[in-house]
């Protein structure tokens, strides 16, 4: 891959996003949060690569599957005014967008299988078994840099409390409590299913969960020094429970960058 294949997928990319804009005020506010998010993903995949030592092409390939991976969240939202992926799978939705419109045509065949491999796994809660090795690679890699965005973003729109987007709150209801049964998986070191999340705040829980899903050291030292977990969980009811699990999931994150 070369830098000219990714400034084409970037102006590529930038025409798609505003083709999905709509008259629809509410529409275009999220239309433009995900084409927000899609460069912060991009941002983050490089400076963990880096930090990684990948080599430029390895870069390349990266930045790639980061700038592709949310193609179907657009179309999924102007359609269901929705980021569930009950109404539309938007990773299966993304690699169909990319083959319909030949996007990657000028690619070799591994690179593409590559970028349409990572993108097509980043958003299911276990990975195949049977990937290929440089596959696998690059979709942990975007499953971190992704979780990276996703969290500033959900924790200074949670906390200002004001429920103006029901797509960022997956249209759940606010009865101010939370499932105990997602607080003892956390203390079980799992992540959390989407279809058990039944509260607002259980979204919180499952935000908690992807620590345990984070597959490589830089991410993780990044997580811990931007405190997202502390502030997630200030955003929770301050029970003994939610006391004990802070305590809990910052030690689970020291323990693990002394292993790294």
């Amino acid at each position: 891959m070369k830098n000219k294949d990714l400034l084409f997928f970037r102006s590529w990319f930038r025409d798609y996003a505003s083709s999905c804009c709509a008259d629809d005020q509410y529409v275009n506010k999220n239309i433009r949060m995900k084409e927000k998010h899609t460069y912060d993903v991009c941002r983050s995949i490089v400076k963990i690569g880096k930090e990684l030592g990948l080599d430029r092409n390895s870069l390349l390939l990266a930045e790639t599957t980061a700038l592709f991976h949310d193609l179907g969240r657009f179309g999924q939202f102007m359609a269901y005014k929705s980021f569930k992926d009950s109404s539309i799978d938007h990773a299966e939705l993304s690699v169909r967008i990319l083959k319909e419109k030949k996007v990657l045509e000028g690619l070799p065949e591994k690179e593409k299988a590559l970028i349409y491999g990572a993108i097509r796994f980043h958003n299911i809660m276990n990975i195949p078994s049977n990937l290929q090795k440089d596959i696998l690679f690059h979709l942990k890699l975007l499953r971190d840099a992704d979780k990276l965005s996703i969290f500033p973003q959900l924790i200074i729109y949670y906390g200002k409390g004001t429920h103006d987007n029901p797509a960022m709150e997956l249209e759940l209801p606010d009865r101010k409590g939370y499932s105990r049964g997602l607080v003892r998986d956390l203390f079980c070191c799992s992540n959390i299913k989407i279809g058990r999340v039944k509260e607002f705040n259980d979204i919180k829980l499952y935000l908690l969960g992807w620590i345990y899903d984070i597959n490589f050291k830089p991410t993780l030292v990044l997580i811990k020094k931007r405190g997202y977990a502390d502030k997630i969980i200030r955003m929770l009811p301050q029970t003994e429970e939610i006391r004990r699990l802070r305590k809990h999931i910052n030690d689970n994150i020291r323990m693990r960058l002394i292993a790294d």
